[in-house]
């Protein structure tokens, strides 16, 4: 299938904006606008992190910021926002939507995709549904803590049993992790976010700021899947209670589809 993010770039974006981790592949940027690139690593640390992708491909990080928070970028101060495959990174992508369109003047758009799961090593997990995104946002914005804890935790045993292993034979290494394994590294991983986290004082920041130090930049895992179908529904119901406009939704190349919404809080 051929990718059409360049196409729906140059039919929507126009004015001053940001794309969150392009990294090696940002989305081409019609004549006329502008755009900075946001990451929480600078171009000489994805350099390190990454020394099979050419270096001169590897975009400049002109903000170094928590992509889904954007606690540097004043609010309602850019036209539009670029995030491709980072929505499935957060803890919280419907707290992280509306982080996101908080920094969006009135028509300003987000351009966002996500990977299909069956498409990517994702494939065997179970897709997320309405309800789980919905909950997930409760229990961050109602700082429920330990419960968070446990959400986080069942993401973490998923992701390494069944996208790890993909990966894994993806890359036709010989051994896969067995479940004591698997066990051990989890709890590693939640002992950083655990010892991270106050659960008397903490905020909203707080804890996705966590998740991305001490989950994240360890191993930067999918915490939630995706298909067209489900992909759809939830951006609707986004829509429909956040004043919000879906202008278009395309499934694209490379297992990915695409979604561009249109801010409509004035």
């Amino acid at each position: 299938m051929v990718s059409h993010r360049d196409l729906l770039a140059k039919k929507w974006l126009t004015g001053d904006g940001l794309e969150i981790g392009a990294l090696h592949q940002p989305v081409k940027i019609p004549r006329g606008a502008t755009v900075r690139y946001v990451d929480y690593k600078s171009k000489t640390e994805n350099q390190e992190r990454y020394p099979e992708i050419d270096s001169h491909l590897i975009v400049n990080t002109h903000l170094i910021d928590d992509g889904f928070i954007l606690n540097n970028i004043p609010d309602r101060s850019v036209d539009f926002i670029i995030a491709n495959h980072a929505l499935e990174h957060s803890p919280d992508p419907y707290g992280t939507l509306l982080k996101w369109k908080l920094k969006l003047r009135y028509k300003g758009r987000l351009y966002f995709a996500v990977p299909i799961a069956e498409k990517c090593y994702d494939n065997g997990r179970p897709l997320t549904t309405l309800d789980h995104f919905l909950n997930d946002y409760h229990l961050f914005s109602s700082l429920e803590v330990s419960q968070i804890f446990a959400v986080t935790e069942s993401h973490l045993r998923e992701f390494l049993r069944i996208s790890d292993a993909n990966i894994r034979r993806l890359n036709q290494m010989t051994t896969l992790r067995t479940e004591q394994e698997i066990e051990e590294y989890c709890a590693e991983l939640m002992w950083g976010l655990k010892e991270s986290v106050s659960e008397t004082k903490t905020r909203y920041d707080d804890l996705i700021s966590a998740h991305v130090n001490y989950i994240n930049k360890l191993y930067d895992i999918h915490y939630h899947t995706f298909s067209p179908t489900s992909m759809h529904k939830f951006v609707n119901y986004f829509c429909e209670r956040e004043f919000s406009r879906l202008v278009e939704f395309k499934k694209s190349g490379n297992g990915e589809c695409i979604a561009i919404l249109e801010n409509l809080s004035e």
